[in-house]
């Protein structure tokens, strides 16, 4: 859902997008954007992570991006306590985080994309298979009719043929006879 962020921390929480830490921040260069006192920040000063529970203080985030660069997200270190400075290691190893996440969603797509297409193929070839028994269903529902209407033509012209002259002969016969 757009309107929902979601993190992970001690409390297991969720919240609207409008009270977002580092979204928009992160998002424009890819880079690691680090908030040394949110306190003093123009943009989260007045967030409510930063203004009530849980107090935000130190901010530290790097987006996660689709192959097409399209942000999925945002991977983001917070503290209650303000920081005075980031070394460069720690930045460098949010980033390689952020790409192995990243890399780990672009797989799971492309998994689910060939699991779709299996899917799909495999769809196509079930309609295909009932569609021939089906047809043939109907065929021997056919020839079964064609030759019931046969067997019936046959029966009742046995029975003509069969019957009538020994009717006609028992009915000649009959005649014949005086009482």
């Amino acid at each position: 859902d757009s309107g929902i962020q979601f993190f992970t921390d001690a409390h297991k929480a969720s919240a609207a997008r409008d009270v977002c830490i580092g979204g928009d921040e992160s998002e424009d260069d890819g880079e690691v954007v680090v908030i040394l006192d949110a306190h003093q920040d123009d943009i989260l000063s007045t967030n409510l992570f930063v203004t009530e529970a849980p107090n935000l203080r130190f901010v530290m985030g790097v987006p996660f991006r689709a192959r097409d660069g399209i942000v999925l997200g945002a991977l983001i270190v917070a503290d209650s306590k303000p920081r005075n400075l980031v070394p460069s290691r720690q930045r460098s190893l949010l980033k390689d985080l952020s790409e192995q996440v990243s890399a780990l969603l672009e797989d799971l797509w492309t998994r689910n994309q060939e699991r779709a297409k299996l899917a799909s193929s495999q769809t196509g070839q079930l309609r295909d298979q009932l569609v021939d028994l089906l047809s043939q269903s109907y065929t021997t529902g056919l020839q079964m009719q064609q030759n019931e209407i046969k067997m019936e033509q046959s029966t009742s012209s046995l029975s003509s043929s069969t019957h009538k002259p020994q009717y006609a002969k028992d009915f000649h016969h009959m005649q014949s006879v005086e009482l």
